[in-house]
């Protein structure tokens, strides 16, 4: 198959270089000749309503149609655009033909539900039922109106997120308590999205539901059809997310007809911003050309979506992410589905299941996060005409890696996967089911299949349960309402909202604080929906969340100024489950770490814009900064080639912790934003104080609380080591570390042997004297939900009726001193450290 013209034109005029192409030929259909199994003339009318008939079905469908009139749980594994959604359809509409049921309709994305509504109320439509029978509900959806949704409806199409903080809130309404008792099929749509932490939080979510439904009498137990794209194991996966077993259909009963497809790599630029000029040339040159057709370019990046499209500048192409609001993300849907643009620039928020037949070129900028994701951008294109899928990356990105472009796209496509032992998310899912009272004997066993370790966390989330203290943080994040403050995709996630300033409610999306830092801090510029903004503010307090906007005509790019310190510690009560390796020179360990990450300033031009300057002009201007405690992995190598501030070494670091964690991401199929990296601003930490270590590199979860997900770097080093070797030899220059640094790395993996971490030196406090944070030190504390920074000038004894207290002066403002108590201070960052004060004498020595 050659490149369709519009596609060769445009790379012919721009001089792209095709690296390699994998031509996927047509694939004839297979047809049932029979509906399998028994079947009833409800079920025939529901294929009717769908525009089928028994004798038109594909094998799979057929198939997994039997599967369902048999009563058993369906997992249907089959590539993009095989008719899934047909078959969890006529299942639904033949049990509401037949009876007095409900259907819970679970999609991982808004976009993907709104998407399905219209096929939802057609259908309902064909078989003559009431179309106010479908209903949709997610966030955007407000509180009165879905309680009347969930009165009114039998089938509910739901994100997981609006189940988990609204639905099991409300299991006392009437209208919700009604719903589940007659609650026949849930159905999972794109199974597969649902890993890592969302989805380990939805398999508690699962179970959650399954608990209060068994609660309430009913007839009939709840039947499982669950729908995914090609996945290692699908039923392991299903079976985990739901506590429950399942039959595969899979994909060699796939009998859909498929257009041929053409998957190319072509040669992007080294550095994105390079890349993103180079795909808008190739967009501008498409909307020439592409006639009736669309295409659709994929940016992991929100910002990236938003420049690349305000270089394309041509109002039949449009943005599309996450952030934006409900009527806004409506707009761009249907332009789409009106054929009304050329072309769409979209993060994954397009990437899971959207039917439109008429892209037929898609475009992903960069190395594609997985062969998972790659197979779901690949599968929006040629859906009904033949179709070409651009990965646009350096010419060595795949060889880099050890591997080949062909090869990355044949190979077996990633598990799902889920951390459903992690004691954090089964922390915050136990405070929730105790919200619920789903349980009416707190000693008793519970219901249904659980994960190890559950029952016991379940015991400590009760009021007066023995919480260990590693999870206190978590448990004053979640409050006094859980369901809210854990949400699903990340725990205890911080988001702003986005408004214009000096505008009554004029919020225009919201974001992410991770993400804030790094696109929307004071004095950015900041895009949206392609209109360039200014950064005036940030509002963070206990009463307010959010970032100040102010629209500009035109405004330089620029780029944040970050700083990150990653505090953490070898002693024996910091490493997790003793898992720590000595070597002749170093040790790694799984470790609990604190990381604060910090915006001090940014770039705009050549000209760097530093907060410490200009919050003189304009208080406003200030750095803003996350800090949070988490888990991962230190690597601390005594090596001359990695050890020391010099700019050689501290290169090698930076090679070698991006190396390890790009291994990582892509061998776990981990989400890049979830873990991080940090080869500066590593400190080891005692009781003494901390200690700056500069042959030190940390790779660790990049959520709040930490959920294990770099654990397993430890366990992959020597096969990671031998990877980079093979990439080495592969890649030469251009993979991800030079033969030279592999080769050192393995050594030293090799030499690596588990022992048990030493205990902490104490530090002995003589009668009548005090442990302090020594005059100097910098600390945080908490007023108002923010947190302050400031730096002790003096100890002080206040009197009290029960003793003395400490206290710590500090500087509030410039010729202004105020005093904060010992007990609300934490250390900050790596400027501070302990010592032993006399009140009597006032006398202060460092700890030895």
């Amino acid at each position: 198959m050659t490149h369709p013209d519009h596609i060769r034109q445009a790379c012919l005029s721009l001089g792209v270089v095709t690296v390699e192409v994998i031509t996927v030929p047509a694939r004839k259909q297979r047809l049932a000749n029979r509906l399998m199994g028994r079947h009833s003339v409800h079920l025939d009318a529901a294929l009717q309503a769908l525009s089928m008939t028994a004798n038109r079905l594909w094998l799979h469908q057929a198939k997994s149609l039997a599967v369902i009139a048999a009563g058993k749980n369906l997992v249907l594994a089959t590539g993009t655009a095989s008719g899934k959604s047909l078959v969890f359809q006529a299942a639904i509409l033949s049990s509401l033909l037949a009876g007095e049921s409900t259907h819970l309709v679970f999609y991982p994305q808004k976009a993907l539900a709104a998407d399905q509504m219209r096929r939802w109320v057609a259908a309902l439509e064909r078989a003559g039922l009431p179309a106010s029978w479908v209903a949709e509900i997610n966030g955007d959806v407000p509180m009165a109106a879905r309680e009347q949704a969930v009165a009114e409806a039998r089938i509910l199409l739901v994100t997981p997120d609006v189940v988990h903080a609204w639905m099991m809130r409300s299991l006392a309404v009437p209208a919700v308590h009604a719903f589940l008792a007659r609650l026949h099929h849930i159905v999972i749509d794109e199974a597969h999205a649902l890993e890592g932490p969302f989805g380990s939080s939805a398999a508690f979510l699962i179970r959650r539901l399954l608990l209060a439904r068994g609660n309430m009498a009913s007839t009939h137990a709840v039947q499982f059809i669950a729908a995914t794209a090609t996945i290692a194991n699908p039923c392991q996966h299903l079976e985990a997310l739901t506590g429950l077993p399942f039959v595969l259909v899979g994909e060699a009963d796939n009998g859909a007809a498929c257009a041929p497809r053409a998957i190319v790599h072509i040669e992007g630029a080294n550095q994105a911003s390079a890349r993103e000029a180079q795909v808008a040339a190739i967009a501008r040159e498409l909307t020439q050309t592409i006639g009736e057709d669309a295409f659709i370019v994929f940016v992991d990046s929100r910002q990236g979506v938003e420049r690349i499209t305000r270089r394309i500048a041509d109002p039949c192409v449009l943005p599309y992410r996450s952030g934006y609001e409900a009527h806004d993300r409506r707009r761009i849907e249907e332009a789409l589905r009106a054929g009304h643009l050329h072309g769409v620039i979209a993060t994954s928020a397009l990437e899971l299941g959207i039917d439109i037949p008429q892209f037929v070129v898609g475009i992903n900028v960069g190395m594609p996060q997985s062969r998972k994701a790659l197979h779901q951008r690949i599968g929006r294109v040629g859906r009904a005409k033949p179709g070409t899928f651009l990965v646009m990356t350096p010419a060595c990105e795949f060889t880099k890696l050890g591997t080949t472009f062909a090869e990355f796209y044949t190979s077996t496509v990633e598990p799902s996967h889920l951390y459903l032992e992690n004691r954090y998310i089964q922390y915050a899912q136990a405070r929730c089911l105790v919200e619920e009272e789903l349980t009416s004997d707190p000693e008793g066993p519970l219901p249904g299949h659980w994960p190890d370790g559950f029952a016991a966390m379940l015991a400590a989330a009760r009021p007066g349960g023995r919480r260990p203290a590693d999870l206190d943080t978590l448990a004053a994040a979640g409050g006094d309402c859980p369901h809210l403050n854990y949400p699903l995709r990340q725990i205890a996630s911080e988001n702003l909202e986005l408004k214009l300033a000096g505008v009554q409610g004029s919020r225009i999306g919201t974001i992410a604080t991770h993400q804030a830092i790094r696109e929307a801090y004071p004095g950015a510029t900041y895009y949206h929906l392609q209109k360039p903004y200014k950064v005036t503010e940030w509002r963070v307090n206990s009463y307010e969340r959010s970032i100040g906007l102010r629209a500009v005509r035109d405004a330089e790019p620029t780029q944040p100024i970050l700083r990150q310190w990653v505090n953490g510690s070898l002693d024996a009560g910091e490493v997790i489950d003793g898992r720590f390796w000595q070597a002749a020179n170093g040790h790694a360990a799984e470790a609990s770490l604190q990381v604060l990450e910090a915006v001090e300033g940014y770039r705009a031009g050549t000209k760097s814009m530093l907060y410490r300057e200009l919050a003189a002009a304009n208080p406003r201007i200030r750095r803003q900064q996350r800090d949070f405690s988490t888990t991962g992995v230190l690597l601390q190598i005594a090596e001359p080639w990695f050890a020391g501030p010099a700019s050689e070494q501290t290169a090698t670091r930076k090679t070698l912790a991006s190396a390890l964690t790009e291994l990582l991401c892509r061998e776990l199929s981990i989400a890049p934003v979830e873990i991080a990296w940090a080869h500066t601003g590593v400190a080891l930490c005692s009781p003494q104080g901390a200690r700056k270590a500069d042959d030190a590199i940390a790779i660790y979860d990049n959520v709040r609380g930490g959920l294990r997900l770099s654990g397993p770097l430890l366990d992959l080093l020597p096969a990671f080591a031998r990877r980079l070797q093979k990439a080495a030899d592969i890649a030469a220059d251009a993979a991800l570390v030079d033969k030279l640094l592999a080769g050192r790395f393995a050594a030293w993996v090799a030499s690596l042997k588990a022992v048990t971490p030493a205990a902490a030196s104490s530090i002995e406090v003589p009668p009548g004297e005090c442990l302090i944070f020594a005059p100097g030190s910098d600390v945080s504390f908490r007023t108002r939900g923010q947190t302050i920074e400031r730096r002790i000038l003096e100890p002080k004894l206040m009197a009290t009726p029960d003793g003395g207290l400490l206290f710590y002066r500090y500087e509030a403002d410039e010729g202004v001193t105020a005093w904060v108590a010992h007990d609300a201070v934490e250390p900050l960052g790596q400027h501070w450290s302990r010592a032993i004060w006399n009140p009597e004498t006032n006398t202060i020595r460092n700890c030895a």
